[in-house]
């Protein structure tokens, strides 16, 4: 897939916090594909809300971001 790698942080049925390498622009459109354990993909959008600076280190810098989802997510059915 196209685009960044990112660590998922935080899931609900509304929104999701991830972690990137980049600051993501607020109000940036966005599409999260989320790899579950099975090998399933599930495909969601959203915005980003905001993104701010979270660690520093000799080699990495990382931000988080909060992703606005535009649908509500069924978070128990992603863990059945």
């Amino acid at each position: 897939h196209p685009g960044i790698e990112v660590t998922l942080i935080d899931l609900s049925s509304s929104g999701a916090l991830v972690e990137t390498r980049i600051r993501l622009p607020v109000a940036l459109p966005v599409r999260l594909i989320i790899e579950m354990r099975a090998g399933d993909e599930v495909t969601v959008d959203g915005v980003v809300l905001r993104s701010s600076l979270h660690s520093i280190s000799a080699q990495t810098v990382t931000y988080r971001n909060a992703i606005k989802l535009f649908n509500p997510l069924d978070v128990g059915k992603l863990l059945e």
